[in-house]
């Protein structure tokens, strides 16, 4: 059946990243890039059941600089973490140079933050701008490591800004709760799906508004959870029956009660340091092993590779990546690009000299080790080598996270299953069409409409690219532009589960190299996840254009291919390879729900620039999110949630800056474009607050939307709601110049004032509030009323002049007025 392979920019290969060019390459051994960490104590006992506690981590050690290991009831803690105390609980105020820098567990300083992808002795680029005049740029630099590393030291904790504000002296409590709402917002702190955050989730109201997220894969989960913390009501439309996406863990069974699983999308959370995918595995108590080393290249007949030759072709091979550097910086002065694939071509033929070899069978060997080479930078980029930009194959490499490679015992759908739960999700709802304006968004799926202030859309770039979803107004050519100059191809894989691990257990992979060009991705890496899936489980990896060939195959015919070079690599040393008990095959490329594994940058892209121009929201109404949107970690695990945490942010900034006024819907629907189709007969508004207005609740016409599609065809924005847009700006530019009991006075030309009474006060998610246009006397003799606000009601109500805002709006003199005041309140502020 079609399920995506969302493999991650795993090389197994290389004295330095195979797709990157190092100034200081590592020594170790293959895959030679990593920071490997030893992995003791592993061994075949079930894994932890995540039940979050800090489980005793039996099959593996989880070394991290900014995630510590923390106690079993500091993991599973759901109170608020205080800032003021350290990680141990002990002193009240630690203000060491440690903490002020953001040392990790290493004692490197700035380690949480340069991790994190922040800049630990500056602003980042997500920094620039916010802070306020006046502010001093180290202080608040410092405070935010110190409230970043302190919550990454136990990340089983919410970190209130309560806590943040009382730790630190008066003068910096501005920086600190500045640095506090930039990580909390931003998705840095406060995040996933320990006690306390879940916690803190599910007891927000949905008052801000309402939000569609088509996708319940990780990009989508992430935004969900956090649009729901920020107080929006969400629902999550996902195309599948499950959650996950591109990261999808199959359960194998065979006879006599043999069970394990296996990946077939993600496997590998690449850098645990910073890593979100490895701090929501941290809270859940789930260990993650790191993985081994020695990863031998066999050749036809099972043979291993020459050793010496193998190390001499894989620093060529890096010595050629150094030489295309080269070529791209003349490519980027004049301004031109070329393939990656030709390229290389062209650089083995004219540096083969190099080698010093001189047997007819050592350069055939040379040649085929190269290959398998090759198969690896495909596999890194899901894409052939001659579809891949030379200029910008590798734009990400730089933001690549620090610390151990590792696989998740029992799965990635541990923690996945964790980031759906307490969401709405609607599965099988795949969308069909999203139409916005200045009044919302509608999501049309094959059963049903939604209705609501905004959408989230994380489909993965393929089914962009086949327009699987209509948008109305279509998308901008800038935006098309850049869905076509990224790529979105192919990786795929053959799960096998065996009676025994018959390769043996001292491997996590193998490789495979073949003579054959045409067929230098077929099988040629296999993980082995013999202890951490429950089960003897192979995994093949079929890369570049035997990626694509394997669209076409059966599953029979793609497994019986696999068994043929599992045979033939190892009974030639006599070992017998059992049939499989069960296998799964994922066709990525046919799937309807993703149509690929993940991105690339194709010749001819912008680089970074072309993510980037993917991720930017259509008139703040429609946002996107997802691997593709992420330039900084595309085609990762991490960078699918970090997007969902930086989308969230967006329609969270956007959607205050449209309940203000200071931002429009661009570009303007024409009323039938807004509507759109009409709704199937299941019409599901998601009703909101309009981003933070208030709304009368007895009024259905207060809704973003009509009930119904035929109400929504004749449906024109209310004077009111015009009336109480203008209200809302102008209380929300200036405080009240008068405040009695639940009353508030703003004065303004003319001698009047705008009068509004706070039915229940003004604390609280969703004050009720109703206004009016009094004289500023009569304001005036409201507040020195005696008997409080009950008198005042009535004084209010029964006196000569009042004009309360209605469903019709204000009286014509009154909202002309309003107007006014809103000038005047504004050159005030």
């Amino acid at each position: 059946s079609g399920q995506s392979s969302f493999l991650l920019r795993l090389q197994a290969g290389g004295a330095q990243t195979p797709w990157r060019p190092r100034p200081s390459p590592s020594p170790n051994a293959r895959p030679r890039a990593w920071a490997w960490e030893p992995c003791p104590g592993r061994s075949p006992t079930t894994a932890p059941s995540g039940d979050g506690t800090a489980a005793a981590q039996s099959l593996a050690v989880l070394h991290l600089s900014t995630l510590s290991s923390s106690s079993s009831s500091e993991s599973s803690s759901s109170g608020s973490e205080s800032a003021s105390s350290s990680s141990s609980g002990g002193s009240t105020e630690v203000d060491s140079d440690s903490e002020r820098m953001g040392e990790g567990p290493s004692g490197r300083r700035g380690d949480t933050a340069w991790s994190a992808g922040l800049n630990a002795t500056g602003l980042s680029e997500e920094e620039q701008g916010i802070l306020p005049p006046g502010m001093n740029r180290t202080l608040y630099v410092r405070l935010r490591n110190r409230i970043l590393n302190r919550w990454r030291k136990n990340v089983g904790r919410y970190c209130d800004q309560e806590s943040v504000v009382a730790s630190v002296a008066e003068p910096e409590r501005a920086a600190a709760l500045l640095a506090w709402k930039f990580l909390t917002l931003k998705g840095y702190i406060n995040f996933g799906v320990s006690p306390a955050v879940s916690a803190r989730m599910r007891a927000t109201t949905d008052a801000r508004g309402s939000v569609v997220v088509i996708g319940a894969g990780c990009a989508g989960l992430a935004a969900a959870r956090q649009l729901r913390t920020f107080g929006y009501r969400v629902v999550v439309l996902e195309g599948r029956n499950r959650p996950g996406g591109r990261v999808h863990t199959l359960r194998l069974e065979g006879p006599g009660g043999v069970a394990a699983v296996g990946e077939l999308g993600a496997s590998i959370i690449t850098g645990v340091d910073g890593n979100p995918a490895a701090i929501i595995a941290t809270q859940l108590g789930i260990p993650m092993a790191t993985i081994r080393t020695h990863t031998p290249i066999y050749l036809e007949g099972g043979v291993e590779a020459n050793k010496t030759l193998d190390e001499k072709v894989e620093a060529h091979h890096n010595f050629l990546l150094d030489e295309c550097h080269q070529i791209r910086e003349r490519l980027a002065a004049a301004g031109g690009d070329q393939p990656l694939g030709q390229t290389l071509e062209a650089l083995w033929t004219e540096h083969l000299p190099r080698l010093g070899l001189a047997s007819a069978a050592d350069l055939a060997q040379a040649r085929q080790l190269f290959e398998w080479h090759l198969a690896n930078l495909e596999f890194a980029n899901s894409e052939r080598l001659d579809s891949l930009s030379l200029r910008h194959w590798d734009q990400d490499d730089p933001n690549e996270l620090p610390g151990a490679h590792t696989f998740v015992p029992g799965g990635n759908a541990r923690w996945v299953r964790e980031l759906a739960r307490d969401l709405v999700i609607y599965y099988d709802s795949p969308a069909r069409a999203v139409h916005y304006g200045a009044r919302g968004v509608e999501v049309h799926t094959p059963r049903h409409t939604f209705r609501a202030d905004a959408a989230v859309v994380t489909v993965p770039l393929g089914c962009l690219k086949a327009g699987d979803v209509e948008f109305r107004p279509a998308l901008t050519p800038r935006k098309l532009g850049a869905v076509a100059r990224i790529n979105f191809g192919t990786l795929n894989k053959v799960v096998l589960l065996f009676p025994h691990a018959f390769w043996g257990g001292e491997l996590d992979m193998f490789g495979r190299a073949t003579p054959s060009p045409d067929h230098r991705g077929d099988s040629f890496l296999f993980y082995s996840a013999d202890v951490l899936s429950g089960g003897a489980v192979l995994v093949a990896l079929v890369a570049g254009a035997a990626a694509a060939e394997y669209e076409t195959l059966t599953a029979t015919v793609a497994t019986s291919r696999v068994m043929g070079t599992l045979r033939a690599l190892f009974e030639p040393r006599g070992i017998r390879v059992p049939a499989p008990l069960q296998a799964g095959v994922t066709r990525w490329g046919s799937d309807p729900m993703c149509r690929g594994s993940y991105s690339s940058l194709s010749v001819g892209a912008l680089g970074g620039a072309d993510y980037d121009v993917l991720a930017e929201n259509l008139g703040g109404r429609v946002f996107f999110s997802g691997e593709a949107t992420n330039r900084k970690y595309p085609a990762t695990m991490h960078g699918a949630l970090i997007s969902g945490f930086a989308c969230a942010a967006n329609v969270h900034a956007c959607a205050q800056r449209l309940a203000l006024g200071l931002a429009t819907c661009s570009p303007p629907l024409k009323e039938e474009e807004a509507v759109g189709k009409p709704a199937p007969p299941h019409s599901v508004p998601v009703p909101s607050h309009r981003f933070a207005r208030a709304r009368a609740e007895d009024s259905a016409a207060a809704d973003a939307w009509a009930e119904d599609a035929g109400a929504a065809a004749a449906w024109a924005p209310p004077a009111w709601e015009e009336d109480l847009a203008r209200v809302e700006r102008v209380l929300a530019l200036h405080p009240p110049d008068l405040e009695f009991g639940h009353f508030t006075a703003m004065h303004g030309p003319r001698a009047q004032s705008l009068l509004t009474w706070w039915v229940e006060g003004r604390a609280g998610p969703r004050p009720l509030a109703i206004h009016s246009v009094l004289s500023t006397a009569r304001v005036e003799d409201l507040a020195d009323c005696p008997g409080g606000d009950a008198a005042r009601l009535s004084l209010w109500l029964a006196g000569p002049g009042t004009d309360p805002l209605q469903r019709a709006g204000f009286q014509p003199h009154h909202a002309a007025w309003l107007v006014e005041l809103e000038a005047a309140v504004a050159a005030r502020t």
